[in-house]
C-alpha cells in the first residue's frame, strides 16, 4: 500500500493507517513495530513512521520501550473496565444533554415533524427487538412505561443553558449512521461496522453542544473502538439496537431516558468485552 495521494500530511496518512490496523487486529496487541518493515510495507520512508509512532504512542496505542523499540499496546481487562466506567459517565451525560437540546426546540415548535419517521427504514428499536429475539439486556424502557417516548418529566430547568436542537444536520447524521450500520451489520462489515459505531457516538457528542465534552469524546471513542473491533461479531446487531433505542429517546427529549439507555448500552458492551476476556484460548495442539 503506497500512501501521500491525498490532501492530509503524510504523517497523519501513515497515523490514520497504522491506527486503523491496530484498531483492526491487523497489528496485533505485543506485536514489535520495525521502523523498515512498517515503511517498506506503506511505500514511505522511515520518518513519517517515526513521527506517527511517536503520536500513537501518545494515544495509548504503542508502547515504546528504550532500546527495545515500540510494540503495539496490550489492552487489560483491568484498562478496559476503566474505560468503561469513564464511558458511562460521559457518554450518559452526552446523551442526556442532546435530549435536553432536542426537547427545548419541541417546546418551541421549532421541528414537529423530526422523528424516526423521516428516517427511511430504520423501523423502532422495539420492532427490531421483537423480530430479532434477542434485544438490549436491560432496556431501560422497561422500566420507564409511560415515560418512555414521551419528555423527561423533569425537562430543562430554569437554570439550564438555552441552546438549539441538535438541528437538522446532527440528526440527518445520526439517522445517516443508522441506515448505514444496518446495512453494513446484515452484510457482515465489521470493520465498518466499527467505524459506524465510532461515528454515532460522536454525532451524539456533538449533538450534546458542549465543547469541553466533545474535546474527551474522540480519544475515549477511538479506544473504545478498539475493544469494540474485538467484539464486533458478536456485539454488532445488538449495538445497532442499541443506538436506535438511544436515538429514539433523544429525539423525543426525554433526558432520563436518554441518559439511562446510553449508560445501558455502555453497561452491556463491558459484559461482552469482560466475556470476551474470559474465553478459553483456542488449544495449539
Amino acid at each position: 500500500m503506497t500512501l501521500g495521494a491525498s490532501h492530509q500530511t503524510l504523517r497523519d496518512e501513515v497515523t490514520a493507517e497504522l491506527r486503523r490496523r491496530i484498531l483492526t487486529g491487523e497489528l496485533a496487541q505485543g506485536e514489535r513495530l520495525v521502523e523498515d518493515r512498517l515503511a517498506a510495507a506503506l511505500g514511505v520512508s522511515r520518518n513519517p513512521v517515526r513521527e506517527s509512532i511517536r503520536v500513537l504512542a501518545a494515544e495509548g496505542f504503542i508502547q515504546v520501550v528504550p532500546r527495545i523499540g515500540a510494540t503495539v499496546a496490550r489492552l487489560s481487562a483491568e484498562e478496559g473496565e476503566e474505560l468503561f466506567d469513564v464511558r458511562m459517565a460521559v457518554e450518559g451525560l452526552a446523551a442526556r444533554l442532546a435530549a435536553r437540546k432536542r426537547g427545548l426546540a419541541l417546546a418551541a415548535g421549532l421541528d414537529s415533524a423530526s422523528g424516526l419517521d423521516c428516517a427511511s427504514g430504520l423501523g423502532s428499536a422495539s420492532s427490531l427487538d421483537s423480530a430479532s429475539g434477542s434485544g438490549p439486556t436491560s432496556t431501560p424502557s422497561s422500566r420507564s412505561g409511560s415515560r418512555s417516548g414521551s419528555r423527561s418529566r423533569s425537562g430543562p430547568t430554569s437554570g439550564s443553558r438555552p441552546g438549539a436542537d441538535p438541528g437538522p444536520d446532527t440528526s440527518t447524521r445520526l439517522r445517516q449512521v443508522l441506515d448505514q450500520a444496518k446495512e453494513a451489520v446484515e452484510s457482515g462489515r465489521l470493520e465498518e461496522v466499527a467505524d459506524l459505531n465510532t461515528a454515532f457516538h460522536l454525532a451524539v457528542g456533538e449533538a450534546a453542544g458542549n465543547s469541553y465534552l466533545a474535546l474527551m469524546m474522540k480519544p475515549m471513542l477511538q479506544r473504545a473502538q478498539w475493544i469494540f473491533s474485538q467484539t464486533a461479531a458478536v456485539r454488532a446487531p445488538h449495538s445497532w439496537q442499541e443506538h436506535l433505542s438511544l436515538f429514539e429517546a433523544i429525539e423525543a427529549g426525554d433526558e432520563d431516558e436518554a441518559q439511562a439507555r446510553a449508560v445501558a448500552h455502555v453497561a452491556a458492551a463491558r459484559r461482552s468485552f469482560l466475556a470476551s476476556t474470559r474465553a478459553p484460548k483456542p488449544a495449539n495442539d
